[in-house]
Parts: C-alpha cells; structure tokens; sequence
C-alpha cells in the first residue's frame, strides 16, 4: 500500500539527504512494514505544495513506546528498492 503524506520543508530535505530515516506520524492510516510512503513537501506558510517529492519504504512500525504520544507511531524509512535514490522529484500541475 502508498501512502501520501504531506512533510514540512525541514524534514523533507533530513530524509531526502538520508540523514534522517523515520518519521513520527499520527498512527491513523494502519501503516504496515513493506508499505511506501509518497511525501510531498509542503510549505506551511503558503498553504501548498513545494512539487518536490520523494518515496521510501517502510521497514518498520513503532507503537506505544515510552514517550511516545498516544495515538502516533515511530515508521522507519529506508530507500525504495526500484528506485536507487528513493527519490522522485516533480512538479505538481
């Protein structure tokens, strides 16, 4: 399953550059291990979308960890395998 995510500016380019490689998220959209994540930065100040995106893979899903807010879960990323850079930047129409 893809997920579409929105990703401010200041995360988009830490998993860009693989410098970070999870991200915390509301744990509404039943995210599973083996599933990819479509993210598309967004800018907050203008209210849109910036047209770069990128993919990763899900390697893992973290629940219920100490510290963590209910209801929001920790998702590892790695690359996606189809794509060497996991990345995919576009412009939106």
């Amino acid at each position: 399953m893809e997920h579409e995510l929105k990703i401010w500016p200041e995360h988009y380019s830490l998993i860009d550059s693989n410098i970070k490689q999870f991200e915390i998220r509301r744990n509404d959209r039943d995210y599973r291990a083996g599933d990819t994540v479509h993210m598309r930065e967004w800018n907050p100040d203008k209210y849109l979308y910036t047209g770069k995106s990128l993919r990763r893979k899900i390697t893992c899903v973290v629940v219920g960890a100490s510290g963590l807010r209910p209801g929001y879960c920790v998702i590892g990323l790695t690359t996606v395998t189809d794509d060497p850079q996991g990345k995919e930047e576009r412009k939106d129409p």
